[in-house]
């Protein structure tokens, strides 16, 4: 190990709010996280990986010592035996990490109402009702989850509810700010917020996941026959065309996972991959990290939460 860094982060924040319309809130938000961020050299290689958890209590990182001893083992192996990717068109296994800034990324931010204010094409690409994906498929934003996307008011002082962007495939919802809200007509979302009170709250992300599905991970990865696993992410990106930077990635064969490969982006179409969703898992995760978040117009970052099932999707771009 070339490099290390530890970071402990203890966050509380206790926030008032006064309305014109007889509002009185006061309410918290706490955040507790742990990360390791490492590199590691090996011959001409190096590789950059972390062990990033958070929540809101001490409890969600005590007794850490395996999974963090696991997860640097699991680097170890990969910088030792990865090798590049035969780029091509592959079926994709998506982690519950990947899963969820998929989700995230690339149909989170569409269904941000603000968005839509004054775009035809935009309200009519997104017409409350249209197919936009498989049967299978559901992703829901919800601030009451547990976890650093946790917000039980928005910064106008909304509850926060359970919205259904996609309902079995079915575009169902959209995330709403009072000013959103009242020019489209909808219901409000609690999804108004802002890094903090200096600037104004604007339509932004709470906990946004893919709803688990029914089958085991070992039933997910039957018939495969050559496709990747993507294991987690450096980044990811999206609107129309989403792309995936992998840090760790496995090849499948034969439905098992086998040695690791280095891949550079994982790519394709958002409703051509959303249709194209086949297996989720009924094993789900829902995902907190203690450091970064959600970035919208100048305000970053924003702490949001994220996951899902593991997730097969049938074919997607690899390099």
């Amino acid at each position: 190990m070339k490099f290390w860094r530890g970071q402990y982060i203890d966050q509380k924040v206790v926030k008032s709010f006064f309305s014109s319309k007889g509002a009185d809130l006061t309410f918290d938000y706490q955040r507790v996280g742990f990360r390791l961020l490492y590199q590691m050299v090996c011959g001409e290689e190096q590789f950059m990986d972390r062990f990033d958890l958070a929540g809101n209590t001490l409890d969600a990182i005590k007794d850490l010592d395996e999974e963090v001893g696991q997860t640097v083992k699991t680097s170890e192996e990969f910088i030792r035996h990865a090798k590049p990717v035969t780029p091509g068109k592959y079926p994709v296994i998506l982690s519950p990490e990947a899963a969820g800034v998929f989700a995230h990324e690339s149909f989170g931010h569409k269904s941000e109402a603000d968005f839509m204010l004054g775009d035809k094409t935009m309200m009519e690409e997104w017409k409350i009702g249209r197919k936009v994906g498989s049967e299978i498929l559901s992703i829901i934003d919800d601030g009451n989850k547990p976890g650093v996307g946790h917000v039980a008011f928005d910064d106008e002082g909304t509850k926060a509810v359970e919205t259904y962007l996609i309902r079995d495939g079915c575009l169902s919802g959209r995330l709403h700010s009072a000013e959103t809200a009242a020019a489209l007509e909808e219901e409000l979302t609690g999804n108004a917020r802002a890094v903090n009170f200096e600037y104004e709250p604007v339509v932004r992300m709470t906990t946004t996941f893919i709803s688990p599905g029914e089958l085991s991970f070992e039933e997910l990865l039957s018939g495969i026959k050559d496709g990747v696993y993507v294991d987690s992410l450096n980044h990811g990106t999206g609107m129309s065309t989403f792309t995936l930077a992998p840090n760790r990635a496995y090849l499948i064969r034969e439905g098992k996972i086998t040695e690791p490969v280095k891949i550079s982006v994982v790519t394709g179409s958002v409703f051509q991959t959303l249709n194209e969703i086949e297996g989720l898992t009924e094993d789900f995760k829902l995902l907190s990290f203690s450091l970064g978040g959600c970035g919208k117009m100048e305000q970053f970052s924003l702490p949001v939460g994220f996951g899902g099932p593991f997730v097969r999707v049938r074919s997607l771009n690899v390099h």
